[in-house]
């Protein structure tokens, strides 16, 4: 087991403090191996995935890079929601702003 090339995790970071959070993904990235995981934050997915599976209902809707796979189309459709996505300056990684029913409202004025 301490010679496995995968790893596979189930929300590995669900219910941790976000300085928590950070340190168990650093963590992950750090080992040589492959990393398969379940993520729901969207942008911890974004910063340390190289690859992400997008499923919807249990099945691969779209599959790709991070900037390939979550846009604001994807985020609507699967999620319901409007998003504002950028790229962060100093990560380079793509950003995720969710934009609540107030902000939708107003921008529609």
């Amino acid at each position: 087991m301490q010679e496995s090339r995968y790893i596979v995790l189930d929300e590995p970071t669900n219910h941790l403090d976000v300085s928590y959070q950070y340190q168990i993904m650093d963590i992950l990235r750090g080992q040589n191996v492959t990393v398969f995981s379940s993520i729901h934050d969207l942008n911890l997915a974004a910063l340390y995935c190289d690859r992400i599976l997008f499923l919807y209902q249990g099945k691969i809707v779209d599959s790709g890079t991070p900037e390939a796979v979550l846009t604001q189309e994807n985020i609507r459709k699967y999620f319901g929601i409007e998003a504002q996505i950028t790229k962060n300056d100093v990560t380079g990684k793509v950003q995720i702003y969710y934009l609540p029913g107030w902000v939708r409202k107003k921008a529609c004025k």
